[in-house]
């Protein structure tokens, strides 16, 4: 889930949902696929995995939530589209 949000591979993350994978999963560094989504400008996949469910506020390692990784306009298209 975390390479195919980073590589930006859309498909292989609606199937891996679509079979069960766990969402909130977390790396090394505690991020999520979202924050991988988010930090790669990813912006397809961050949208549908927060369509999805997966929740927004969750933070990294550092402490940094979603949103520190998109840019504004980014943030708007994710969350306002």
């Amino acid at each position: 889930m975390h390479y195919a949000s980073r590589e930006n591979l859309l498909p292989i993350v609606e199937t891996l949902i679509s079979f069960g994978c766990r969402m909130d999963m977390r790396n090394k560094a505690d991020a999520t696929a979202l924050h991988l989504a988010a930090r790669f400008g990813n912006t397809e996949i961050a949208r549908f995995l927060c369509l999805a469910g997966l929740n927004i506020n969750i933070q990294d390692k550092v402490k940094k939530k979603l949103n520190r990784y998109f840019d504004f306009y980014d943030f708007i298209l994710v969350f306002f589209s």
